[in-house]
C-alpha cells in the first residue's frame, strides 16, 4: 500500500510521555490552524509517496529500543487504510501504538479502537468545543466540530489511555475560553502547551507569550484539575 509520508522520526522519548517511540508523520490535514508550526505538510502530496513496507523497513531499524510507534502528521486519519495497515504491523511486532489527532475523524479512531489496535490518543482541543470559537482558530465545518465532540466521547467510553491537547497562543485562547472548556474536558488529562512561533507557522502575526504572561499561565493553571503544563521551560 502506498502511503504520503512527510518524516519519520526514529527515536523520541518526548512524544509519548513515559514511551520511547518512533514518530511518523503523516502528510496531509483537514485544517489549517493559525499557530501550526507544520504547515509546510498541509498538502497531502507534501511528503513522500512510499510503501508501507518502506516505512516499516525504516521502523524496524530501532525496534530493540522502542516501545511503539506514533502516528503524527498532519492529521493522520486522513489516511485510514495505511494507519490501519502499518498499526497492525507494530501489533504484530509488539510495539504500542498511539495517534495524534484533530478529532475531526471519529470513524476512523472508532475503527482503529475496534480492531484493538490503539494504545494512546493525543487530541487536540483547540478551543470551546462549538463553531464561533473554532473557526477563530482554524477555517473548519460545523460538521467537524461535531465530530471532534463524538471523539472526544469515544475515548472516553472506551476507556484508552488518552490526552487532551491545547496550545496556548496570546490573545487567542482566553481565560474565559479555558473556563469553558474545562467543562468539556474535564476529569481528562489537559496538556498546556506554549505555542513556538518557528518561520513554518502559519499566521506570523501571532505573538509568543511575555515572561509575565507565562507566570500567569502558570497560576492559572492550578485553578483547573487535570492540567499539565508541557514545554513551557
Amino acid at each position: 500500500m502506498k502511503c504520503w509520508i512527510a518524516g519519520i522520526e526514529g527515536i523520541s522519548t518526548v512524544d509519548w510521555p513515559g514511551k520511547i517511540v518512533s514518530v511518523i508523520f503523516l502528510s496531509g490535514c483537514n485544517l489549517k490552524c493559525r499557530y501550526c508550526y507544520n504547515s509546510h505538510i498541509l498538502e497531502i502530496s507534501s511528503g513522500k509517496l512510499l510503501n508501507a513496507e518502506e516505512v516499516e523497513e525504516k521502523v524496524s531499524k530501532n525496534l530493540p529500543l522502542l516501545d511503539g510507534i506514533l502516528f503524527s502528521g498532519g492529521e493522520p486519519t486522513l489516511q485510514p487504510g495505511v494507519l490501519h495497515e502499518l498499526a497492525s504491523w507494530a501489533k504484530r511486532k509488539g510495539l504500542l501504538v498511539g495517534v495524534e489527532s484533530n478529532g475531526t475523524r471519529p470513524d476512523v479512531l472508532s475503527a482503529l479502537l475496534g480492531d484493538r489496535l490503539l494504545d494512546f490518543v493525543a487530541i487536540d482541543v483547540k478551543a470551546p468545543i462549538n463553531f464561533e470559537n473554532y473557526s477563530r482558530i482554524t477555517p473548519i465545518s460545523p460538521s467537524e466540530v461535531q465530530n471532534i465532540k463524538m471523539s472526544l466521547d469515544l475515548l472516553r467510553r472506551t476507556g484508552i489511555e488518552f490526552e487532551v491537547r491545547t496550545t496556548l497562543v496570546p490573545n487567542l485562547i482566553r481565560e474565559e475560553d479555558l473556563e469553558k472548556m474545562y467543562g468539556e474536558v474535564k476529569g481528562c488529562k489537559w496538556i498546556w502547551q506554549k505555542f513556538r512561533k518557528l518561520p513554518t507557522v502559519l499566521d506570523q502575526s501571532l505573538l509568543e507569550f511575555s515572561p509575565s504572561e507565562i507566570s500567569r499561565i502558570r497560576e492559572l493553571s492550578r485553578r483547573f484539575e487535570g492540567v499539565v503544563l508541557r514545554f513551557w521551560e
